[in-house]
């Protein structure tokens, strides 16, 4: 009997905390629609339960609307503290919400840590000014003045605040924030000290130490006699980012001690730090005649096999790094063992010579692949002060932009500089035109529409609206809202595009609990948050339907910050061929969070990612609709190009 009690306890626990319920449709479809229908969302906001006030109060978060901020402050705060500050903060810089937060503030007691950390985004310099002479720190007061520091206000007085009260001493929930405000703001060298105390200290947790090593790194500054205590940490993440502080330690430039421990990290067991320790190697400082050497020890690595591609791929850049005149002789010889966009990095940032590199660009574009473009064009337009008057160059660009790949289409559209366009305007505004025609009604040509939207107009306002005029026709909402500039609510295409689409989405948003996402690497689960955003969660589950993700790769991994996946083209610019809304909550980004990926506000689609570690910085900032509860060890191996095999649904 005790255990069914627990049971009702813990739910009716998680009860309490549920914001979105099924029943909640019509609220949940004012906001996926972004038309915040006042008689709704009033009848949440003064309903009794507060549950309801507080999804009214996620919903109005993102309407942009101020007027909305005189019926948030009617409500009690001390019933709704942190749905109330988390929409006011959202709604934006207010002084009638700065005085409001301000005047709960002495009453609050618990509650302080989420007016705190609004003041940040809805305050002015004064407000910032007040919290750094007055105050002591205190859980949300350091987020609060991250977010003045983003703002540009107080920017000086806030750096020194942070700094100063940095002390390891602090309660751990308190360093945490500290910690990570110090590093999102400025480290100040006179922190050093305590940053090397902290970092290096087994008994304090990890999320901490994860940014006192990122603001020694900052810093430039480490001490040699420390650099095994981080590189030989059990944790993973402590090895990764030890690895990007400790390259800068006062070591002796003339032993190879340093470097053989980096050398050795190219075999840790974990994927993230080897990759990590080979990017590194670039940063060493070394004497012109031991370079040659260090250069040889790692192509000897690389030549040796079993290192992991993107290992390898880091390695072979931090090479092109020690010895760049000896690049031609590398990419000649290791063509064939490295990939693409490791050699394509190497040569943007290492070599001079435009014409070998043009060349070398001419040989590899007829067989190149999506995701080889992606490297090669953006080097191809770095070369446009030195050759773009020659009749080979500009030929190669017109036909790239004629290429039929969205992401490339973008990447040149958006990349061309104003002397080229005024050189070609003639053949540009022929090529623009052609693309619009071609793919104004394929909704995976959104941004490459965009982008040439916005070449039309560097070429002249007259051909900017003769092209606006024809995208007017367009079938994709997101083209008509770019060139419209009107209520898109007056087209009935418009309507019945997002009537069904919500429709789709929506019958699966409660319908499942979790999905176990198999992988090449092993198995994770991830549970569904869809009570704090419905549409995420329920888009997820109707594309696992279709089998969307099954056999795409996590095209972009960051050690020690996310794996991310979702796109089938696995370049990063793949979606499903609509766009979603965006659903911030004050949920927080922690170790194992599952997220979507966006290009912007309600830019959300079909790429998702999950956190290594706790990066407050995106809270508030992308939607938050899942958490992995099982399998974080997986998730924690999965490397670079790795592959879902299929997502299973659990009801």
């Amino acid at each position: 009997m005790k255990y069914l009690i627990l049971f009702l306890l813990l739910s009716l626990a998680i009860s309490v905390n549920a914001q979105y319920a099924p029943a909640d449709t019509a609220l949940i479809k004012t906001a996926f629609n972004r038309e915040f229908d006042n008689p709704i969302i009033a009848e949440y906001l003064h309903s009794h339960d507060s549950t309801k006030v507080n999804a009214a109060l996620l919903c109005l978060s993102h309407s942009h609307d101020t007027s909305f901020i005189y019926e948030i402050i009617n409500l009690d705060f001390e019933k709704n503290p942190e749905y109330i500050s988390f929409a006011l903060g959202k709604l934006g810089a207010s002084k009638t919400s700065t005085d409001y937060l301000l005047s709960n503030l002495d009453s609050s007691g618990i509650n302080r840590k989420y007016i705190l950390a609004s003041l940040g985004l809805s305050g002015n310099s004064a407000t910032a000014g007040n919290i750094v002479s007055n105050f002591t720190v205190e859980p949300g007061l350091p987020t609060g003045l991250v977010d003045f520091f983003r703002r540009d206000i107080y920017n000086n007085d806030i750096i020194e605040y942070l700094n100063s009260n940095l002390n390891a001493d602090l309660a751990e929930n308190i360093l945490f924030e500290l910690l990570y405000a110090v590093y999102r703001t400025q480290p100040m060298g006179s922190s050093a000290g305590i940053l090397l105390d902290i970092a290096t200290d087994k008994n304090i947790p990890a999320e901490s130490r994860i940014y006192a090593l990122g603001s020694l790194r900052k810093l430039r500054t480490f001490d040699s006699d420390k650099v095994d205590v981080v590189l030989s940490d059990p944790d993973w993440r402590i090895r990764v980012e030890g690895a990007k502080a400790a390259v800068f330690s006062d070591y002796d430039s003339s032993s190879s001690s340093m470097f053989g421990r980096y050398i050795k990290l190219l075999r840790d067991t974990n994927p993230n730090v080897s990759r990590t320790a080979a990017g590194m190697l670039k940063h060493f400082r070394m004497s012109p005649d031991i370079s040659r050497k260090f250069a040889d020890t790692i192509s000897s690595e690389i030549l040796a096999g079993g290192l992991t591609f993107n290992t390898s791929g880091e390695a072979f850049a931090s090479m092109c790094a020690i010895i760049p005149e000896s690049i031609p002789e590398f990419v000649d010889k290791y063509d064939r063992y490295i990939g693409q966009e490791y050699i394509i990095q190497a040569i943007g940032e290492y070599t001079s010579d435009s014409d070998w590199v043009f060349d070398y660009i001419n040989q590899k574009l007829p067989e190149a692949s999506e995701k080889d473009l992606l490297s090669l064009t953006p080097l191809l337009l770095e070369l446009q002060n030195e050759l773009g008057k020659k009749d080979g160059y500009t030929k190669t660009l017109i036909t790239l932009l004629k290429s039929n790949l969205p992401s490339t289409i973008s990447i040149v559209a958006d990349g061309l500089d104003s002397s080229f366009v005024n050189s070609n305007s003639q053949i540009l505004q022929q090529v623009v035109l052609d693309q619009c025609f071609g793919y104004m009604n394929n909704s995976q040509y959104v941004e490459s529409i965009m982008s040439l939207v916005n070449l039309s107009e560097r070429i002249s306002p007259v051909f900017n609206e003769s092209v606006a005029g024809i995208l007017s026709s367009s079938k994709l909402p997101a083209i008509l809202r770019a060139v419209r500039h009107d209520d898109l609510a007056a087209h009935g295409v418009i309507d019945s595009t997002r009537i069904k689409l919500f429709d789709d989405i929506f019958t699966n948003s409660f319908q499942y609990d979790s999905a176990i996402i198999k992988t090449n690497k092993g198995d994770f689960t991830i549970e569904f948050l869809s009570e704090y955003a419905p549409i995420s969660a329920g888009n997820f589950c109707k594309l696992a339907k279709e089998n969307y993700f099954n056999g795409i790769s996590f095209h972009r991994v960051v050690p020690d910050f996310v794996i991310q996946t979702g796109d089938t083209t696995g370049t990063g610019w793949g979606g499903p061929g609509y766009e979603i809304t965006s659903e911030l909550s004050p949920l927080k980004y922690r170790r194992g969070t599952v997220g979507m990926a966006s290009a912007g506000f309600d830019t959300e689609g079909s790429q998702w990612f999950v956190m290594h570690s706790d990066f407050p910085h995106l809270n508030g900032r992308y939607s938050i609709f899942g958490e992995v509860t099982s399998g974080m060890s997986t998730v924690d191996r999965i490397d670079q190009y790795d592959k879902i095999i299929s997502v299973k649904l659990v009801k």
